[in-house]
């Protein structure tokens, strides 16, 4: 199903249990990603994936059982190099006369398009996986022609950084523009040359582009887990991210934002969803304000009001006329 983003889904939940493989060896295999599936253990079977593009940039993700995936030579219609991670330990992938395995789940593997090859997952997991033009990255790269085929491991901390900053593009109103979608095929490309080892040059850039704006959303991603924390500080995630307060302080500003306003801005939208939630209103509002990380009810008070025109106790009021 695709949707009205050119976002595409695929569920063989969608069919009866005894066509699952087929619908998905045909449908999925076959006419969208030109490759040969077999089924790696007998048994039930089940697949879920999504696809989307960006500019230059075709994104895979989801989960299946285990299967066997086979490029044939008369199969190969591009030049482009797929980047994926996330395999389950175990994974094994030929090609170029090179064999290798996953040594732990996570790992991650860089594929030529344009030659056969066989990837093998004997186990279900979850795998995301990246098509982009080869020229995008041999130039960007040291001795790319070594690194085909062989394991990439999963906790280097780019490629970490590049899990959590895909996650971004499951909202859809953050990459809605052109521009937007640009400036994400950027960062996502950045990334994936860090991983794999960017010559100086490139680097220097991707390290000023898509590094740290992965990093800006690594960081307000922890800022949200940790936002009921009175003690939230610049210095806690800093040492949490293995950098220094500096560092954390110059990404805010350079998106628009302080540290501090980005956490209160966060602390105020979540109360006013609490205050507003149906469900909430028995609630009290020095609960809540505790909830979301204040321990002055005044300063609750005062910034709320700023912030939204109305007191805490008036959307309280709204909420319970309302339900």
């Amino acid at each position: 199903m695709i949707s009205p983003t050119g976002v595409a889904r695929f569920s063989t939940d969608d069919f009866p249990p005894h066509q699952r493989f087929a619908v998905w060896r045909e449908a999925f295999g076959r006419s969208l990603l030109n490759v040969e599936i077999e089924q790696a253990n007998p048994g039930p079977f089940h697949a879920n994936a999504t696809m989307r593009a960006l500019p230059g940039i075709k994104m895979l993700s989801g989960s299946t059982s285990g299967v066997i995936y086979r490029r044939p030579q008369g199969q190969i219609q591009n030049d482009d190099l797929v980047f994926s991670f996330g395999a389950t330990k175990g994974s094994h992938a030929q090609q170029r006369n090179r064999e290798t395995s996953a040594a732990e789940d996570g790992d991650a593997l860089l594929m030529l398009g344009a030659e056969w090859s066989m990837v093998a997952r004997a186990n279900e997991g979850s795998l995301c996986a990246l098509r982009l033009p080869r020229a995008a990255i041999v130039a960007s790269v040291r001795n790319v022609e070594d690194l085909y085929c062989r394991r990439i491991p999963g906790d280097i901390p780019s490629l970490q950084l590049l899990r959590r900053y895909l996650t971004v593009l499951d909202d859809v109103e953050q990459v809605a523009t052109p521009e937007l979608q640009q400036t994400a095929a950027n960062h996502i490309t950045d990334l994936i040359t860090l991983t794999l080892g960017a010559t100086r040059d490139a680097a220097h850039v991707a390290e000023g582009r898509g590094l740290r704006a992965a990093r800006l959303q690594s960081i307000k991603d922890d800022v949200l887990g940790h936002l009921n924390d009175e003690q939230l500080s610049v210095r806690a995630v800093a040492a949490r991210h293995k950098v220094t307060p500096r560092y954390v302080q110059r990404l805010f500003e350079e998106s628009g934002l302080t540290f501090t306003e980005y956490v209160l801005g966060q602390r105020l939208a979540r109360a006013h969803r609490l205050l507003t939630d149906a469900g909430q209103t028995e609630r009290t509002l020095t609960a809540i304000a505790f909830e979301v990380g204040f321990s002055d009810l005044s300063y609750f008070n005062r910034a709320f009001r700023r912030r939204f025109g109305a007191t805490p106790s008036d959307l309280r009021a709204q909420a319970r006329h309302v339900s």
